[in-house]
């Protein structure tokens, strides 16, 4: 695989290597939890229709932690159609189809990956990495400097993609490494490159306008009927206030508590680390990609902090993300420079539209609304079945049960099929009990990124446990398996009273 596909493989398959014979085994497993769904009778209070949605929800969850994303998504619209979900005969089948991918959500995705796989092919990120690694704050200083490549390592994982930063990052830190004389058998490395790993990780649900992000928080919307939906621009500050606290505490831990041997990068120096980041001067269209970053992110928020009596927030209103998106892609197809187009759409989009994430969105949006929906009686099913746990409990309690055996789930299975299976059961829960679904949703979109313990949490944990020259994998669970408990309290202490405030 070339690097370019590799920078934009933010795909829910993050086990592309799997051998073929196991991959055989899971999609036979997927067709006879359908086939076993479709014949028997149904689980009360499950409809027949029910169980049929049901059963292709479940192999499609699957299916998309360890065969692949787009042949399961076209599969599973093709059974819900055919279940009778959204009504008999060929205009109920055709339905689910035009409904499914006739959703404004899979179309600002469908614009969005071109947008900032442009933003990426123009190399705009590597000089935001050589910006933040030449301050001179962090000459002699090596919690400062850990603190800036994390902060440039989060910044570019939200305008891009996990998997983008790490094969980004990794060499830029390596040469680092190296210039410094810091090696594998320094105790400083696996707590660098693992908390790089974490950062990223963390990072990855921070701009939600891309990849997976979108299905999860519109599967919400969705199931909310969009009464009170959640504004992505607000899970961006609370996601970056989430980042910098996790960063600092990791941060913190190593300093005061852990205090490995960091003698080497006291050695750390601006001359130092320009020397490893030979680029040639910046350009003009990586001037423009850059500037259209916080243009980009204000014309978002300008709807939600400013009147709209002003004419341009009422027009930024009317258009909306998919209308603001859809204006930078002809931006750049209009602007050119030494004769090419800053983005040319065929070219881009060879390159950067990740059609796995593309199908999967309309097939889970369309897939969890049908399983919520009362014709299945699914969530009847689920106040049956969980009630005797979580009844009697108090709100955080509730709360810590649902997010813990989010997190652990979602450490053996792909993290957003996760959060797409939890999305319904939160709703559900928290509507039975009487507690604010919009905050509960928001942090379990987040929280399922915290699980990186096993190669089959995400692509990203695929690619680090695979890459033997850099981490171990005692030092991944090591190190990653205290941290993510550390995280999962700072999300039910911290993160979810925070949600209650932004999200009023």
């Amino acid at each position: 695989m070339n690097n370019s596909n590799k920078l934009n493989k933010e795909v829910v398959d993050s086990k592309a290597g799997m051998p073929l014979n196991k991959t055989h085994i899971y999609t036979l497993i997927g067709f006879i939890i359908i086939a076993v769904f479709w014949v028997m009778p149904p689980i009360e209070p499950l409809t027949p229709m029910g169980m049929k949605v049901a059963g292709t929800f479940f192999a499609m969850i699957i299916w998309w932690s360890t065969v692949s994303t787009i042949w399961p998504s076209i599969c599973g619209l093709l059974f819900i159609g055919l279940s009778g979900y959204a009504g008999n005969g060929a205009k109920g089948f055709t339905s689910v189809f035009t409904s499914a991918f006739g959703n404004n959500i899979v179309l600002l995705v469908m614009v969005a990956m071109v947008l900032f796989g442009a933003f990426t092919a123009s190399g705009a990120p590597k000089y935001i990495a050589r910006w933040i690694l030449t301050r001179k704050i962090l000459n002699g200083r090596p919690y400062v400097f850990m603190a800036l490549v994390f902060a440039a390592a989060f910044f570019i994982t939200g305008v891009t993609s996990a998997v983008a930063t790490l094969i980004l990052m990794w060499p830029i830190t390596l040469r680092l490494m190296e210039g410094l004389d810091v090696n594998s058998d320094d105790q400083i490395w696996p707590y660098f490159f693992v908390g790089l790993f974490l950062v990223i990780n963390f990072a990855r649900s921070v701009f939600p306008y891309k990849g997976v992000m979108v299905a999860i928080l519109g599967t919400y919307n969705e199931l909310s009927g969009n009464a009170d939906p959640i504004i992505f621009v607000q899970f961006m500050v609370f996601l970056t206030i989430m980042g910098f606290l996790f960063t600092s505490l990791y941060l913190l831990g190593l300093k005061f508590i852990i205090r490995p041997d960091v003698s080497k990068l006291r050695d750390v120096s601006v001359e130092k680390l320009a020397a490893g980041q030979e680029l040639p001067p910046i350009g003009l269209p990586q001037k423009l990609y850059l500037a259209m970053i916080p243009i980009y992110i204000f014309m978002l928020m300008a709807p939600s902090v400013l009147p709209t009596s002003n004419p341009i927030v009422a027009f930024l209103e009317t258009i909306g993300p998919l209308g603001v998106t859809v204006f930078w892609v002809v931006f750049f197809s209009i602007v050119h420079f030494q004769n090419r187009q800053l983005l040319e759409y065929k070219e881009v989009a060879a390159k950067h539209f990740n059609w796995g994430v593309f199908f999967m969105i309309p097939s889970s949006l369309y897939g969890s609304a049908a399983l919520a929906s009362d014709a299945t009686g699914f969530k009847d099913l689920l106040i049956q079945i969980l009630t005797p746990f979580l009844s009697g409990k108090s709100e955080l309690l509730f709360i810590a049960i649902l997010f813990t055996f989010a997190v652990f789930i979602s450490s053996f299975a792909n993290n957003a099929a996760i959060a797409l299976l939890m999305m319904p059961i939160i709703f559900v829960f928290c509507e039975q009990f009487g507690i604010d679904p919009k905050s509960a949703a928001m942090v379990l979109s987040a929280i399922v990124f915290l699980a990186m313990l096993t190669p089959g949490a995400s692509p990203q944990a695929a690619m680090t446990f695979g890459n033997k020259d850099i981490y171990k994998t005692k030092d991944i669970l090591r190190i990653g398996f205290p941290v993510t408990v550390i995280a999962l309290l700072l999300y039910i202490f911290i993160g979810y009273p925070l949600a209650k405030i932004l999200f009023l």
